[in-house]
């Protein structure tokens, strides 16, 4: 049961990144977190990759004593992503168009290995993150 929770709050996390990487885009055919707007709209999309999605995995998966539940959560996420953005981009032009390999599979997986260093960081140094067994008693 609890490997069926996991793997849908993967695949939540993953309709919420496709969405994110949506709303930011201004070209329907760009690729997968590439936003072209203001140097504002940048920033809040770096925030957003570098601390929001990795705080997100990192409560979901606190009560996990080992460091896999994280990156599988996160393996998933990226992995559901770009088919969500990909679909939104269809339905704001209205027409169907298949991207790359690299931009459906392989950016993704590179951002995911990035985002993997916040998400072990957090898991490691803050202590809201950790499980309560690794959490020291004052």
């Amino acid at each position: 049961m609890k490997f069926l929770a996991a793997l849908g709050s993967s695949f939540v996390l993953g309709l919420f990144m496709g969405v994110v990487s949506n709303l930011g885009k201004t070209l329907p055919y760009a690729s997968f977190f590439r936003w072209n707007g203001s140097l504002t709209v940048r920033v809040v999309g770096v925030m957003i990759v570098l601390c929001g999605i990795p705080a997100i995995v990192c409560a979901m998966t606190r009560h996990a004593r080992s460091a896999w539940p994280p990156v599988l959560v996160l393996a998933v996420a990226i992995l559901i992503a770009p088919w969500v953005d990909m679909v939104l981009d269809w339905f704001r032009i209205g027409r169907v168009f298949i991207r790359s390999l690299d931009s459906l599979v392989w950016e993704p997986l590179v951002l995911g290995a990035i985002m993997l260093i916040p998400v072990l960081l957090m898991r490691r140094f803050v202590p809201a993150f950790r499980s309560h067994e690794d959490v020291p008693q004052q």
